[in-house]
């Protein structure tokens, strides 16, 4: 479904495509005096600059806290115990060439996909924001112990420090549905990018996505599915008729 949606902006926009492994891309051109392995390179920078800087935040509340409660320590739940750990066990000099290291990275991305163009092309790059599965709210979830700054949620966030826009569209249904154990019946998830533009090109971004949304006949606004309508239609009837019938009973 992403591949169609990218094929309509190459007819729409019009658009090339050039399909990106940033892996292989840092492999051939990497800064000097920096590792060829990417993964290598970004190994700590999530737990250096994240979770430090997590961690760091709350020192006052802390702090603040056990002095009110004769220096009880506080409760809070697992998956932001788990962050304070990890930024806690991060020295300050950590941190400082965590930082180096992501503007390092940061600068590289923008130089690679989004400002190293020629002249008059107007770089988009199109990211899957993630694997559709059902996730209930009802069951825990555990949180990851580790991620790389690789990971394509990073990018968004690294890349807007410097002012590059984005924005998330949702552009169809995953094409095989699910039994909800919530609604008991037949299920579609949706399928969502992410589209990131060159920096300051907001309004350009949002005219690009428009064009291709409206031009290729989907949405532009949010609204009830097909199948949701029809299911929301089938109990206003019912509901009618339940109506009808007890005020014929009165």
């Amino acid at each position: 479904m992403i591949d169609e949606f990218v094929a309509d902006m190459v007819t729409l926009l019009p658009a090339t495509v050039n399909r990106l492994s940033i892996r292989e891309a840092w492999k051939e051109s990497h800064p000097p005096g920096t590792s060829d392995d990417l993964d290598e390179y970004l190994v700590d920078t999530v737990a250096q600059m994240y979770h430090y800087t997590y961690y760091h935040a709350f020192d006052g509340f802390r702090e603040g806290y056990a002095i009110k409660h004769d220096g009880k320590p506080l409760y809070v739940l697992p998956f932001v115990e788990q962050r304070w750990e990890k930024g806690a066990a991060i020295s300050k000099a950590e941190h400082e060439d965590g930082t180096k290291k992501m503007e390092i990275y940061r600068d590289w991305l923008l130089e690679t996909m989004l400002i190293g163009q020629a002249d008059g092309i107007e770089p988009l790059v199109v990211l899957p924001v993630a694997n559709a599965a059902p996730n209930y709210r009802d069951e825990h979830t555990e949180s990851p112990l580790w991620k790389s700054a690789l990971d394509q949620i990073f990018l968004p966030p690294i890349l807007q420090n410097v002012g590059a826009p984005d924005i998330m569209i949702p552009i169809g249904d995953v094409l095989v549905p699910y039994i909800s154990k919530v609604t008991k019946r037949t299920e579609y998830l949706p399928v969502v990018i992410d589209i990131m533009g060159t920096p300051k090109r907001d309004l350009q971004l949002l005219q690009a996505v428009e064009k291709v949304l409206d031009s290729s006949g989907r949405r532009s606004t949010a609204a009830v599915s097909q199948r949701d309508q029809e299911f929301f239609h089938s109990a206003e009837v019912v509901r009618s008729e339940v109506s009808t019938a007890i005020g014929k009973s009165e």
